[in-house]
């Protein structure tokens, strides 16, 4: 993600990307665009904006869970940077698509999503998290292992973090995962309609029938 120039924004006034507005709706809702767009207009010549979240219901004419879901997805494709702050309003940080990342400098945020790159695989650089070895070792493993049968999935992109690994690894077992992860590579229009690795693995592990028995084996996730 890349900072644009906003010296010359008016107040009230805000640049949003079509590469966001035209993002695949089965990664963000119309609800996530229309938070985004609301945000960058709230920020315009500031790099972040601090609404309430009744601010963002009432403006946007949403409900709570809405407001909450549609942030969600902007976090979780590292659209948007959250700041939360115990007792304060949220501070919101838009981000920018950008072939050529330019870091956005962004106080400390506890499990926030990592930058990536269309070029570069966000995971070649990720910040160790508070996880044992054998976590790390085993996201890095999958890793290694996408780089050698799913080149196709590698070019989307938003790769998966360390924390998306841990919540797929809680609900699925690890062949569940690579099984789809080659169904996802043998998609001839993946690259066209998808960007992030993560919310589309996930979506089309919950859409498996197969997917509702008991995983017959899960990555040991005990610490």
């Amino acid at each position: 993600m890349k900072r644009i120039s906003r010296a010359r924004i008016k107040p009230g006034y805000g640049i949003v990307q079509r590469d966001v507005m035209c993002w695949h709706p089965e990664e963000l809702s119309v609800y996530g665009k229309a938070i985004y767009g609301l945000l960058v207009a709230y920020a315009g010549e500031k790099e972040y904006c601090f609404p309430s979240q009744p601010t963002l219901m009432q403006d946007l004419g949403l409900s709570k869970p809405t407001v909450i879901k549609g942030t969600r997805e902007l976090e979780a494709l590292d659209l948007v940077g959250v700041l939360r702050t115990k007792g304060e309003v949220n501070r919101y940080y838009p981000k920018y698509i950008a072939d050529d990342p330019e870091p956005l400098e962004i106080p400390s945020i506890p499990g926030s999503a990592r930058s990536s790159s269309r070029k570069k695989a966000s995971w070649l650089n990720y910040e160790p998290a508070d996880y044992p070895d054998h976590i790390h070792q085993a996201f890095l493993d999958l890793n290694n292992w996408m780089d050698d049968y799913t080149p196709i999935v590698r070019k989307l992109q938003t790769q998966i973090t360390i924390d998306n690994f841990m919540k797929l690894v809680k609900s699925f077992d690890i062949d569940k995962i690579k099984q789809t992860l080659l169904n996802m590579q043998n998609h001839k229009p993946l690259v066209k309609k998808y960007t992030s690795v993560y919310l589309t693995l996930n979506n089309w592990i919950k859409r498996d029938p197969g997917q509702s028995d008991p995983p017959a084996q899960k990555l040991s996730t005990k610490w």
